[in-house]
């Protein structure tokens, strides 16, 4: 049974993200395109970013820091929606565009298949981004104004949550990309999936058992009880249905997977083998 301390995130319950940058700007340079409204905009999403990492006790801060730096943030397409010729404050819309290093995807989308045989990709369609490759897409909505005295500059930007949510799923599927190396290497024979190793019933050798043990620590595996079936398995986060727990039970459940949106409501998504293979559930169906 797994009890979870409750954690309050600025994330979860902002409906904006705002971040404040001291660029010495005048009125006249508040802009929708400006070098300093996008920066300050790549700002507020690191910082929202950082600021979930940091509120999660399975994720590593300085590890996280990493990912987020081989990142490149920009927004495309900018344009100004509406202002008003008596307010220094501008309306904007654009194209916010995550460009993931070739690399990096490769071992994402490498680590998801071995997990729970699932596509990379189909992990993306929670979160409303569009993928182009190694490119990731989200139309977005922002003001921008600058404070009375022309020194600070303010932004807020919308629909900021789906955004941040992604980039710490890509954070939680690249510190795990070690876990599964790990377990991939004691994988019994006759084992097609890394993680089968920690709930395969096949006979190993003492030596084997041990280092099992000491995987199934490393990668937090525990045992959570399912109280109120029906309670579905999905081989992602909103994705395809792997099986159905109808009954009240004890599984295994793993390492945090991810997070969707239902409106403003958080789901937390946790890898569990329940189905025979590595799938996630959601963490209010286990206790």
């Amino acid at each position: 049974m797994i009890y979870m301390k409750t954690r309050v995130s600025l994330l979860l319950t902002a409906l904006l993200l705002a971040a404040c940058g001291k660029n010495g700007l005048s009125a006249s340079k508040a802009e929708c395109s400006s070098e300093s409204t996008q920066a300050s905009l790549q700002n507020a999403i690191k910082d929202s970013y950082e600021k979930y990492v940091k509120s999660q006790d399975d994720l590593d801060t300085s590890k996280a820091r990493a990912t987020f730096a081989q990142i490149k943030v920009n927004i495309d397409n900018v344009r100004t929606t509406k202002e008003d010729p008596n307010s220094t404050k501008r309306f904007c819309a654009g194209t916010i565009k995550l460009s993931v290093p070739a690399e990096l995807l490769a071992s994402l989308e490498n680590t998801v298949e071995t997990v729970n045989k699932g596509n990379f990709k189909s992990i993306v369609k929670p979160f409303g981004l569009d993928a182009d490759a190694n490119v990731f897409s989200k139309d977005i909505e922002y003001s921008v104004q600058p404070s009375d005295d022309g020194k600070n500059l303010f932004t807020d930007l919308d629909n900021g949550k789906a955004i941040v949510g992604f980039l710490v799923m890509l954070t939680s599927i690249d510190q795990m990309k070690g876990k599964v190396e790990a377990v991939a290497a004691i994988k019994p024979v006759g084992s097609t999936n890394a993680f089968d190793a920690m709930s395969s019933s096949n006979s190993v050798s003492s030596s084997t058992q041990k280092q099992d043990a000491e995987t199934s620590t490393s990668t937090s595996k525990r045992k959570a009880f399912v109280y109120a079936p029906p309670s579905n398995v999905r081989a992602t986060p909103d994705g395809k249905l792997l099986c159905t727990i109808n009954q009240p039970t004890n599984i295994n459940v793993y390492d945090y997977a991810a997070s969707t949106y239902d409106g403003s409501r958080e789901v937390k998504w946790y890898y569990t083998d329940a189905c025979g293979s590595m799938g996630v559930i959601a963490y209010s169906q286990f206790r």
